[in-house]
């Protein structure tokens, strides 16, 4: 800026200004077992040349580490590398312009405790046996099985829990009734926290059903 004189220019004043390199923007991550998927829009500038990702455990205050360099024609990710259920993770991601970093945009994500997978059930007329596998993803310490019946809008009953092994079951012989419907849920358990869970739906045979026995009629001579 110039200050002027009748016409005669004096001394002047200058100041130097630095445009902000933008950051990402609308970042948002969706967990699932196992992984997290990243997704965020361009900074409103042209200039960008890719993006950097990075991770850090919310329950450490420690360093982020780097992930990934990601190009801009492909603005998002997906976190496979040693995520584990139950943690809470913050997400750094960096706009990078020939090298250089711009902002930030961040965002934080908890991954959900799995429940077993491949639940079946087999039926007598009292007993119902149960098997299923570990979840995926998460390191369970124990399930819990709950039994209702079908027919009736009423709350989970606690059956067992159950110790986590390599081929975890349960048999189930509490009061079943032959020619019942029952719904059963197992529940993995991470460290006294509930996860989530899996439902199968199975009905026992009737007593006189599993009772039958074939009679075998001898002609006359």
């Amino acid at each position: 800026m110039v200050a002027v004189y009748d016409g005669v220019d004096s001394g002047d004043a200058r100041v130097s200004v630095v445009i902000p390199l933008l950051g990402p923007r609308d970042l948002i991550a969706e967990a699932s077992s196992g992984s997290v998927t990243l997704r965020w829009s361009a900074p409103e500038d042209p200039a960008v040349t890719g993006y950097r990702v990075l991770r850090r455990r919310a329950q450490v205050d420690g360093a982020f580490i780097d992930l990934a360099e990601v190009a801009t024609s492909t603005p998002m990710y997906v976190d496979t590398r040693d995520v584990a259920a139950g943690v809470q993770y913050i997400y750094r991601v960096v706009a990078v312009y020939d090298g250089v970093d711009s902002g930030d945009a961040r965002v934080s994500v908890v991954i959900p405790l799995t429940g077993p997978r491949d639940l079946v059930a087999e039926a007598t007329s009292d007993s119902v046996m149960l098997r299923w596998s570990a979840p995926e993803g998460g390191v369970a310490t124990g399930y819990r099985v709950l039994r209702r019946r079908a027919q009736e809008d009423g709350a989970f009953i606690d059956l067992a829990e159950v110790v986590a092994t390599s081929t975890p079951m349960y048999v189930d012989t509490q009061d079943v009734i032959a020619g019942a419907q029952y719904i059963y849920r197992v529940v993995a358990v991470y460290d006294g926290i509930d996860g989530g869970d899996a439902r199968v739906a199975i009905n026992t045979p009737s007593a006189l059903a599993a009772s039958v026995v074939p009679v075998v009629r001898r002609r006359r001579a």
